[in-house]
């Protein structure tokens, strides 16, 4: 077709477009915010239909009723959309190259669950958009309804407007399957996701505390399953060694004290955890400078120790924070030049980070 104000130039039609489209199963994920705008208008057709039956017009009632019917075959027809996309971006997600890190790997997954499916279920909650104005639209049209048949005015479009409330249900159930379909999709990557991040953090608490007391200060339960009695020559299946690493994510290492020899001998000192520092960052919220920060609350800990937590605190998008200028740091024991963070908050939606 001729484009706009340019009789030159040409467009494939988008109707052609919409039709390849489907023929080569490609689907791509709305917003959230499509759907409620068309119950906005599902809400003002239902309104002028009757509005129409008050008057006894005719004319508008038809035209009313059949655009309300049109606009809720759309909303359908873009649910089943959402779930085909919802589909795709899971299989490309599997797909994927499993170089690429997983959260890498999953970023779709995630943005798809964070923009479309929360809102999607917050508005079909009880209480949500969707299901209050289908509840609006329904009992106005049952009112319709039970109008004509008792009155007998505009008998002959009562089928027109039946039509529409059978709509308005179908609507609704391809909306509850749409959503549990979606949420069977996605949560299980999203859980994926999330055990990763928490293996990442228990594998580096892990390393953390082999590093500074050793292999043999890693206080656990279990050990390691390297080797079971049921794989005599295999060393150990993976998913043994993510369950355990994972499981060091909550572990907090305890000290072995022994009797002082002598009354004004010190104690051992406490060790501190990387889980500890973070706690004690996000009560000091906000922050001027994350490394004076560790510095002045961690003079006694080693530089390494200092250097780790701020590479740590300040990697991924864990906190909100902006880079300073270069500057010196003094430790108890050296002379660190390096770019700081000011840290403004923390950021919710990785809270399981």
């Amino acid at each position: 077709v001729p484009v706009a104000n340019n009789p030159n130039r040409f467009e494939i039609n988008v109707v052609i477009m919409e039709f390849v489209g489907y023929l080569k199963n490609e689907h791509r994920l709305g917003l959230s915010e499509e759907i409620e705008a068309y119950l906005k208008h599902l809400e003002l057709l239902a309104n002028k239909i009757a509005q129409a039956v008050q008057a006894g017009e005719s004319i508008e009632l038809v035209k009313s009723a059949r655009e309300l019917d049109l606009r809720m075959r759309e909303v359908i027809k873009k649910l089943q959309h959402d779930e085909k996309a919802l589909e795709g971006i899971a299989e490309q997600a599997k797909m994927a190259n499993k170089q690429i890190p997983l959260r890498q790997r999953y970023a779709e997954v995630i943005s798809s669950w964070d923009e479309y499916l929360e809102p999607m279920v917050e508005m079909i909650d009880l209480k949500g958009v969707f299901d209050r104005t289908v509840r609006v639209v329904e009992n106005q049209l049952q009112n319709i309804i039970h109008k004509m048949d008792v009155v007998g005015v505009l008998i002959d479009e009562l089928e027109i407007v039946r039509q529409a409330q059978a709509r308005m249900m179908a609507m609704e159930k391809v909306a509850q399957h749409t959503l549990k379909r979606g949420t069977e999709i996605l949560l299980p990557l999203r859980e994926e996701v999330r055990i990763n991040n928490s293996i990442t953090q228990g594998a580096s608490l892990a390393l953390a505390i082999i590093r500074k007391q050793g292999i043999n200060d890693l206080k656990v339960e279990t050990r390691v399953p390297l080797l079971a009695q049921s794989h005599k020559n295999l060393v150990g299946s993976s998913a043994g060694i993510e369950k355990y690493i994972y499981g060091l994510h909550h572990f907090e290492p305890t000290l072995n004290r022994f009797p002082a020899r002598h009354s004004d001998r010190k104690s051992p000192d406490k060790v501190i955890t990387f889980n500890q520092v973070k706690r004690q960052v996000i009560k000091s919220l906000p922050i001027a400078d994350i490394m004076t920060w560790l510095i002045e609350n961690y003079a006694m800990v080693s530089t390494d120790n200092i250097i780790e937590w701020f590479a740590m605190l300040t990697r991924g998008d864990r906190f909100q924070k902006q880079r300073l200028t270069r500057r010196d740091y003094l430790t108890k024991t050296h002379r660190i030049s390096l770019r700081s963070y000011q840290i403004f908050g923390k950021i919710y939606a990785n809270s399981n980070r």
